[in-house]
């Protein structure tokens, strides 16, 4: 049911405000060939819980907007590679009935899962994993797991990280050839996805891939985020689509890849937004990405 609803969601561009993703960290000792935002050991965050303050400041003005609990999403990076952070996750998501569910990407190769479910508790927690990564030890676990995990299924290859257009792990979905550019599975998908608050750099996106646009800092005020973010929805799929069609390119994480010098190890020592006005509506020619790298969108 929910795919149906996402699905009609993202074809008129309708925004469902009901999930928000969170990576504290982007440590991953793997290297998937997959993987959409290309997650390589890096050097941990100062603190790993930086996110973790704007994240419910935002949970709270989402579940204002929506009227009902909203879905946390929390990937990396290996997750598991914290299992104790986690299940601190876990104990929050229970403690906050402003959180519907806890989603937790992982490959769980790494830590112990089952603290962290008796956490959450078997209804409030989702594990989703990619079945790419499993081996036997990993199939055993999803098994004893039956009605908590859930394989990774999703009907395109995200084109970014190690899997952009042009890297040799890059391969070219069913649905990118015979889907039209504007439709569901092609077209850009920040208005189902959620915002992403990325911990490890400082950062709030307007999408769940780090290589989408920044929308604001954790420092800055939470109205002020969410009045970028919600400004830039509005906009950033016509410019997605105008420059796909323009420069021939194949799906629209690729546009946000191209304009974006995204890398999980480096973090900016200068903030495109910090010589912004507090408040400033974000127009396409001002949306920041991380890192600042100047936008060619199509001509209007």
């Amino acid at each position: 049911m929910d795919f149906f609803k996402v699905a009609a969601y993202n074809f008129f561009q309708k925004s469902l405000y009901d999930r928000i993703f969170y990576v504290p960290f982007w440590e991953c000792p793997y290297e998937c060939s997959f993987c959409c935002v290309d997650s390589l050991p890096g050097k941990p965050p100062l603190k790993i819980d930086a996110g973790e303050e704007k994240l419910l400041e935002l949970i709270d003005k989402l579940y204002e907007i929506k009227k009902k609990p909203i879905q946390l999403h929390v990937y990396g990076g290996e997750p598991m590679l914290k299992p104790s952070y986690m299940e601190h996750i876990a104990r929050l998501s229970v403690d906050n009935f402003k959180i519907s569910r806890f989603y937790l990407y992982s490959t769980l190769r790494a830590g112990d899962i089952f603290p962290i479910v008796k956490a959450a508790g078997k209804n409030k927690i989702r594990i989703i994993v990619n079945p790419s990564t499993a081996n036997d030890k990993v199939r055993d676990t999803m098994g004893r797991l039956n009605g908590i995990a859930e394989w990774y299924k999703n009907a395109t290859v995200f084109p970014t990280g190690r899997a952009k257009q042009g890297s040799p792990s890059y391969r070219k979905s069913l649905i990118e050839s015979i889907v039209p550019k504007s439709f569901p599975g092609r077209a850009c998908f920040a208005n189902i996805s959620g915002m992403l608050v990325n911990g490890a750099h400082g950062t709030v996106h307007l999408c769940c891939l780090p290589q989408s646009p920044v929308v604001g800092t954790i420092d800055e005020k939470t109205d002020v985020i969410l009045q970028r973010y919600r400004i830039t929805l509005k906009s950033w799929y016509r410019e997605i689509l105008l420059k796909m069609r323009k420069d021939k390119i194949s799906h629209a994480c690729s546009v946000c890849q191209s304009l974006s010098d995204w890398n999980t190890k480096l973090r900016p020592n200068v903030s495109y937004l910090d010589s912004l006005p507090e408040g400033t509506p974000l127009t396409p020619e001002l949306v920041g990405f991380y890192p600042v790298k100047e936008l060619h969108l199509a001509d209007r």
